[in-house]
C-alpha cells in the first residue's frame, strides 16, 4: 500500500501577503506563523489533506518550538477564526482541513499520478474530487487500488496484465493468437470491484448473498428518500477490510447503503488509524453500530 502523506507540497510566492498571515503574525507574532506552517506540514506528510489534532500533536508542536501547548491551542483555534482551517469541521470534528490545503492536494496527486483520499465528512471541493478521483489502473497491475468516485480506495487481487508484443512496440503487426494465461488469470482473479466503481450495487450484493446456503436475497437498491448516500464507497470499504459476507449485508442495512453523515464513516476511520490493533472490524462496526 502507497504512503498515504505527501512527500512534498507547493507553497505559493504570495503567500506572506495573504491577509489572514498577515493577522496571525500580528497577533501572535513569528509564534503564531510557525505552529501554523507546522501543522500544516503535518497535514500533508501524514494524511495529505487534513490532520486529527489532539492532544499529541499540540505536545509535538509546542516540544518542537519550544512553547507552551496552551499557546500552540490559541493558536489552532484563531487560524480557524479567520479561516485559514475551516471553523466548523475544527469544532465538530477536531480535524484540521480547508479548502485550500484540499485544492492543493488534489493538485499535486494529479500531477503525480497519485491516488487521492478525501472523507466524505470533511470534503470541501466535492466537484474537483469527483473529477480526479478515477485514475486509470496501472497497467501491471490490473486490479491494483485506485480511487473511486467517493474517493475511498479500491484493493483488489494483484494481477499481472499482458504486456505488448515486442515485435508490435517496434512497429510490426503482432501474430493474432491469443495469450491463453491471461485469460486463465482473469477466470481465477476476477476484481471484487470494478476498479472505476462503476458496478452497480445490486450486483455485488447479489454476489455477496448468493454466498450463503438458501436464503433469499436482500433488496439491493437504496430507497429513493433524497438522502445522499454512497453505496459503492462503503461496500469498498467493507470488503477491504476482508469482512465476511453475512458481515457486511448487516452491515449495509445498519448504515442505510452507506449514508453520508453516518457514524460508520467515523468508525471506518478509528479501525485505519488503528493500524491493525481491531482483527475483527466487522464485528467490531457491528457492535458499535448496534450499541448506538
Amino acid at each position: 500500500m502507497s504512503k498515504t502523506g505527501l512527500t512534498y507540497y507547493q507553497a505559493e510566492t504570495d503567500r506572506f501577503q495573504d491577509i489572514k498571515i498577515k493577522r496571525l503574525k500580528k497577533r501572535f507574532g513569528c509564534q503564531g506563523y510557525a505552529v501554523y506552517n507546522y501543522v500544516q506540514n503535518e497535514i500533508y506528510r501524514v494524511e495529505g489533506c487534513f490532520i486529527r489534532f489532539t492532544d499529541d500533536q499540540a505536545f509535538d508542536c509546542a516540544e518542537y518550538w519550544n512553547i507552551d501547548e496552551e499557546e500552540v491551542m490559541d493558536i489552532i483555534n484563531f487560524c480557524a477564526d479567520i479561516e485559514l482551517f475551516d471553523a466548523v469541521i475544527w469544532k465538530t470534528r477536531g480535524i484540521l482541513t480547508s479548502r485550500e490545503i484540499q485544492r492543493r492536494y488534489t493538485e499535486i496527486c494529479r500531477r503525480a499520478k497519485k491516488r487521492m483520499f478525501i472523507p466524505d465528512e470533511i470534503a470541501l471541493i466535492e466537484d474537483e474530487r469527483i473529477e480526479t478521483a478515477q485514475p486509470e489502473p496501472l497497467p501491471l497491475f490490473a486490479d491494483e487500488a485506485v480511487e473511486t468516485v467517493s474517493g475511498t480506495p479500491s484493493y483488489g487481487q494483484p494481477e499481472l496484465a499482458v504486456p505488448q508484443n515486442s515485435a508490435e512496440l517496434r512497429g510490426i503487426p503482432r501474430k493474432p493468437a491469443e495469450n491463453p494465461d491471461k485469460e486463465k488469470k482473469n477466470k481465477i482473479n476476477p476484481p471484487s470491484i470494478p476498479p472505476q466503481g462503476g458496478g452497480k450495487l445490486e450486483e455485488e450484493v447479489h454476489k455477496l448473498r448468493s454466498r450463503l446456503e438458501g436464503t433469499p436475497p436482500l433488496s439491493p437498491t437504496p430507497p429513493d428518500d433524497g438522502i445522499r448516500r454512497n453505496p459503492t464507497g462503503i461496500l469498498e470499504r467493507l470488503q477491504q477490510l476482508r469482512i465476511p459476507p453475512k458481515e457486511i449485508e448487516q452491515l449495509l442495512l445498519l448504515c442505510r447503503y452507506g449514508e453520508i453523515g453516518h457514524p460508520i464513516w467515523a468508525l471506518l476511520e478509528d479501525i485505519r488509524k488503528s493500524k491493525g490493533r481491531i482483527t475483527m472490524p466487522g464485528r467490531f462496526l457491528l457492535a458499535r453500530l448496534k450499541a448506538s
